[in-house]
């Protein structure tokens, strides 16, 4: 699961989500 901070870092990472950033990073 996604946990952040705050949810400033929660768009941060929704937006980076969207953009699939997170897949390609793995």
């Amino acid at each position: 699961p996604i946990v952040m901070n705050t949810q400033e870092e929660l768009r941060i990472a929704f937006d980076e989500y969207s953009r699939g950033t997170f897949i390609k990073q793995k």
